[in-house]
């Protein structure tokens, strides 16, 4: 199995291709009859780059393994802080107390990663909603699907080895 060192390395540099993209087409849309595609979709793409930033901070593992720290939860303290570490584990311990490690339920790209997404957003989207805003559904899946291929990057450095 991938140690949280190699899972890190693994996202980090699936977010780096998509920031070099982002900052391609940041470039590109200087030219806008060339790429109108592109520059057309700034939710889209900013949707599925969230979505790769959330999943490089919130690997499979972090909805796992309760009372263990991992790699994913010690990225977010040396980011972002002591408070902030903690808040994160603790916004994860409960979930990770329901999944067994490297289950289907916190590995498998797309059932997991919604499951997860589904954890992570229902009170803000909640509170949102409450308040008369709304993330367009579209949106919130691009982000589910960014969040997917970082799901999937651990999952192949795992070896597919995932528990039914």
């Amino acid at each position: 199995m991938a140690s949280g060192k190699v899972h890190a390395r693994g996202t980090s540099r699936t977010l780096t291709v998509a920031v070099t993209f982002v900052g391609s087409v940041l470039f590109v849309a200087q030219f806008p009859d060339i790429v109108p595609l592109i520059t057309g979709n700034w939710p889209t793409i900013g949707a599925v780059v969230s979505g790769l930033v959330v999943g490089h901070y919130a690997p499979p593992d972090v909805r796992d393994q309760q009372k263990l720290r991992n790699h994913g939860e010690k990225m977010v303290e040396d980011d972002f802080g002591k408070l902030a570490g903690w808040l994160w584990s603790a916004a994860w311990e409960p979930l990770a107390r329901m999944i067994p490690h490297r289950h289907w339920a916190s590995h498998l790209p797309g059932v997991a990663t919604g499951m997860a997404a589904a954890w992570l957003w229902w009170l803000p989207l909640a509170v949102m909603w409450w308040y008369g805003y709304t993330v367009p559904v579209d949106v919130m899946c691009w982000h589910v699907a960014g969040w997917a291929v970082q799901d999937m990057v651990h999952l192949m450095q795992d070896r597919w080895k995932v528990r039914w």
